[in-house]
Parts: C-alpha cells; structure tokens; sequence
C-alpha cells in the first residue's frame, strides 16, 4: 500500500514541475496494491492529473482524538501571555507554512491592537531567520520543539495555518478538537478541513492583507469567534475523529 500525505508541489507550481513529480506519483501508483489518499481533494486532483485511476485508489481521511489537556499549568508565564487573546501556529518553521507572510500581518495587527501575542510551536531551519526578525517584537514567542504542543492549543484564542501547500494538516484538525477558531490558507486540503469556509476562515494563500483582515475579523468579533469555535468542534467529531479513520483503515484491510 502506498500512502499520498500531500505532493510535492501546490496549485501555484508551474507545469514542468507538475509534470515531472505527477510521473514519479504515478509509477508509484502503477506499483502499489492500492493508494490511499489522506484527503478527499488530492484523491480529485491527482484523477484529474491522470495519477490514479478509481480502481485502487480511494481516500481515508485523516483524524484524531479529543486531547487531555491542562491549560496553562505546563507553560511558562511568558507563553500563557495571561489576559491577551493569542494566535498559535503548530508546526516546522520553514518558508513553504507561510510564516514570513503571518510575521508581516501579525506586525500590523499588533500595531492595532494591544492585547494579542503570537506564539510558534515547533522549530525547524528557517527557525533563526523568523527570530531574527520578530527580535524587535515583544509580543512573538517561539517554544521550540516541544511534545506538548495542544496545551498551547488549549490556550490560544485563534490557530493559523498560513502554508503554501499542505495534505490534511494534522495540527488543524487537533486546533478543531480542541474547539479553537482558525484561519486557513484557500489550498485543498485546508479549504476541506474548513467545510469550504464554514468552520475556519480561509484567506487567499500568499497574500498579507488577506491574512490579516481574517485574524483582525476574528481577533476583534467575540461572537464570530465563538460561532467558529463551536463549528470546528462539531466539523471535528463528525468528520475527522480517529474512530472515523480507523474504521476507514479496518475496511480496507478487511478487504485485502
């Protein structure tokens, strides 16, 4: 069996590129017992780049638990930010999650509003780049690895996931366990966590003005965030439970 997390490339890449990884997916496809797609957009995108057919590729959605969590205990003060509302990106620190863009807006959204501090869980090689640049801000806190990472979603008042390309982002499906508002770039397998805009909002991916208008949209609106909040935990336990994907993967091993 071979399982697709996401491409190599995104809905932006240029057709040389495109072609070339779509080739390499598609021997694997012509190799492999069956293919198993961790989303419903990317089992469509690769039929209509002619990757798979339907007779072994399916999707088996990914998914996850409602986490135990223990708010604030855990976290250093500086992180709890006590009394502001916090925006929590979970995952690697590198160029292609949109992390630069989310630097930018979240500079003009301090300059707004007092009360809000960022804070990135995760580490990875554009790590020192992003410190370097956020040195001058007080408000942008980087924890590092850390294996705790839904605590900081337990207190964050928005999650974000500004990425350029992604699979089925296992971060925002935990932000939804979690019941946490979210802003999403427009990409596939955002779009569908989102239920195309009803349980996180979506901006345009790549564009500054369009991230921050959506956080300022739900950092300053209580009640909008409420309404996310409880949407994305519904959107969760109906659609992307870890019962949901381990019936999935029961059948098709039952199956053969």
């Amino acid at each position: 069996y071979h399982t697709v997390h996401g491409f190599p490339f995104s809905e932006s890449s240029n057709k040389f590129k495109v072609s070339v990884f779509s080739l390499l997916e598609r021997l694997l496809y012509l190799i492999s017992s069956k293919v198993i797609f961790v989303s419903n957009y990317h089992l469509e995108w690769a039929r209509s780049l002619k990757i798979v057919n339907d007779d072994k590729a399916l999707a088996i959605r990914n998914g996850g638990s409602i986490p135990t969590m223990t708010p604030d205990l855990s976290l250093p003060p500086f992180e709890r930010c006590d009394g502001s509302k916090k925006i929590v990106y979970v995952g690697r620190l590198v160029k292609e999650k949109g992390l630069f863009d989310l630097l930018e807006a979240f500079k003009t959204l301090a300059a707004e509003i007092d009360d809000i501090h960022l804070i990135f869980v995760g580490d990875g090689p554009d790590a020192s780049e992003l410190k370097e640049l956020s040195s001058g801000c007080k408000r942008i806190h980087f924890t590092g690895f850390v294996d705790n990472a839904v605590d900081y979603l337990s207190i964050a008042d928005v999650f974000v996931l500004p990425s350029y390309r992604e699979g089925l982002s296992v971060s925002a499906i935990e932000a939804q366990a979690c019941g946490v508002a979210s802003v999403l770039s427009d990409i596939g397998g955002n779009v569908e966590i989102s239920e195309n805009g009803k349980c996180a909002l979506l901006f345009k991916v790549g564009s500054v003005q369009s991230l921050y208008e959506m956080l300022y949209k739900l950092l300053s609106d209580d009640s909008l965030r409420k309404l996310y909040s409880s949407n994305a935990r519904v959107n969760f336990v109906e659609n992307f439970s870890s019962d949901i994907m381990l019936t999935g993967y029961k059948n098709l091993y039952e199956e053969g």
